[in-house]
């Protein structure tokens, strides 16, 4: 039964390592923050769905590759060389999403048992860290 689990745990997470090489590869910044950004957004979902099945260590992975797939984002998004106060639209698209995401990983942690809880801090706090950047890009003067 475990070993089931494993290879059920593993073959869903193979397609989504190869998707982030696969936007890690795309030449438009543009299309990679925003395929980064539904690509994390696939894998919050996913974690939420089976967080109950996942280990520890599995969980840690998953939310790693959130972790990655935001800064991804926000790389590719930095990369298209825009000022985010003067072309907001991508920028303000990614900030929002993030509140959702946010909203979402605050239910996870409460889904989450007691001594699980400390794994989604260093994500909350760099997805928080990464939507004020964002606001204040998005803010400053023209």
């Amino acid at each position: 039964m475990r070993l089931a689990l494993i290879i059920f745990v593993v073959t869903m997470a193979a397609p989504l390592w190869a998707d982030l090489a696969a936007i890690k590869a795309e030449p438009s910044a543009d299309k990679r923050a925003s395929r980064a950004l539904d690509y994390a957004g696939q894998t919050l979902n996913s974690i939420r769905e089976h967080f109950s099945q996942l280990s520890l260590t599995q969980l840690t992975q998953e939310l790693e590759e959130f972790r990655e797939a935001m800064d991804l984002t926000v790389d590719s998004l930095a990369a298209t060389g825009k000022n985010p106060a003067k072309n907001p639209k991508e920028f303000k698209k990614t900030e929002l999403t993030l509140r959702i995401y946010m909203r979402k990983l605050k239910t996870l942690e409460h889904d989450l048992n007691i001594e699980e809880r400390p794994l989604l801090a260093p994500v909350l706090h760099r997805i928080e860290q990464i939507q004020d950047d964002l606001v204040q890009g998005i803010m400053r003067k023209k």
